[in-house]
């Protein structure tokens, strides 16, 4: 017989390098057990691994990360890979000017400082 309450919850990948922005998240996403379960990789290798053993249906990147940018991570799956998963790009940087986000959909960008309120109404609205 199938979980229908864990079917319920939405599987959140975050791939954030900085350990006090995941303490950040942690916290927001503390209230939300019964929504949301999620992963952390401190690494797009270790966000990559990860997406191979698991399914998602929200990736929350950060863009500025020092192995590979979130940005390059991003084309990575959606044009090598073909992962389309909506993903919510979280940076301080403007990406508006970046040409080739226009050709791939279903993604979000998000500015810091985050807020709570913010990243719950964001990752309920990729989710939908």
């Amino acid at each position: 017989m199938m979980n229908t309450e864990k079917n319920n919850k939405k599987h959140l990948l975050i791939v954030e390098d900085d350990k006090s922005m995941v303490k950040i998240y942690e916290y927001m996403l503390s209230s939300e057990r019964e929504r949301y379960t999620y992963d952390i990789a401190c690494s797009a290798a270790e966000g990559e691994k990860l997406m191979e053993e698991n399914e998602y249906d929200l990736i929350i990147l950060d863009v500025i990360m020092d192995e590979v940018r979130g940005d390059e991570f991003f084309i990575r799956l959606r044009r090598v890979k073909g992962i389309d998963t909506p993903i919510i790009f979280v940076t301080v940087c403007d990406m508006q000017n970046q040409a080739y986000l226009g050709s791939i959909n279903n993604y979000l960008v998000y500015k810091k400082p985050i807020t709570k309120k913010g990243l719950l109404e964001k990752i309920g609205a990729m989710t939908k």
